[in-house]
């Protein structure tokens, strides 16, 4: 059995050997703690077929609280993040004004159960912003279905407007984690005088490898609508943290100087 985050998944799918290894043993794979590309979830999926994996969906604030897919879940929908709230927690998906969203519709994950915090130490009112009621509102977007699949979208901080539209970076992450030249990818936003933000890309290159902002637009236009195209391009490396997730405060801080 083997639990790892998203990155360590995606470089061993770099391997070019890696369906010709010896696997036998594996038997159970987790991954979490940071988004899964759908491209990456396929692959893995078809790369090591005898290995059973879930896919979990959690934070720090609630311990072993989250959502989870089974493995055929999994097979059945890469796309999806979870269907299951974790043993003794109970998940919902709701509007701004804490009711639940309907199928089809974006909304806040949160969650209630035993494990929750009590509170962040000698911080009341972060405590206040984040546990109302007793739900753990986790700042994660996420869009729920009719069969009950939620897929995370973004995070509340790190959803981009442009042109009076929302646009999840997630699913433009996804589109160009497909692209067969994108080690890495991610996506913000930028202030822009005409709308108000505009998508800017920033990429790590598989070695040797080249990208042009017109090459990864017309490429992510096959998923995506033209609005939610990036419309900067920036190479460079990903900061991550030791969980996997991307630093984008520290992109936006850097972008912020050039």
């Amino acid at each position: 059995m083997f639990l790892g985050v998203p990155t360590m998944y995606q470089l061993m799918l770099r391997l070019p050997d890696l369906a010709d290894r010896d696997f036998s043993a594996r038997r159970i794979g987790f991954f979490g703690a940071a988004p899964m590309p759908p491209s990456a979830v396929e692959q893995l999926v078809t790369t090591l077929p005898h290995v059973d994996f879930y896919q979990l969906c959690g934070q720090t604030e609630g311990g072993p609280t989250g959502i989870y897919l089974t493995p055929d879940e999994v097979r059945a929908r890469p796309d999806a993040t979870g269907r299951w709230p974790i043993p003794n927690c109970e998940v919902r998906v709701v509007d701004p004004n804490g009711n639940d969203v309907e199928a089809g519709a974006t909304g806040e994950l949160i969650y209630r159960g035993e494990t929750l915090m009590k509170e962040y130490w000698k911080q009341p009112k972060a405590t206040a912003q984040t546990i109302h009621d007793g739900w753990l509102h986790s700042g994660d977007l996420a869009v729920i279905d009719e069969q009950g699949y939620m897929t995370i979208v973004d995070r509340l901080k790190d959803m981009i407007i442009t042109g009076g539209r929302n646009v999840y970076s997630v699913e433009v992450e996804n589109a160009l984690a497909a692209h067969p030249d994108i080690a890495d990818v991610a996506i913000i936003g930028r202030p822009d005088d005409t709308y108000g933000e505009r998508i800017v890309a920033v990429v790590t290159t598989h070695e040797g490898h080249e990208v042009t902002l017109e090459g990864i637009r017309e490429f992510a236009a096959t998923y995506v609508a033209d609005y939610k195209l990036p419309r900067e391009l920036f190479i460079r490396d990903i900061p991550r943290n030791p969980s996997g997730k991307i630093l984008k405060h520290v992109i936006r801080k850097e972008l912020s100087s050039s």
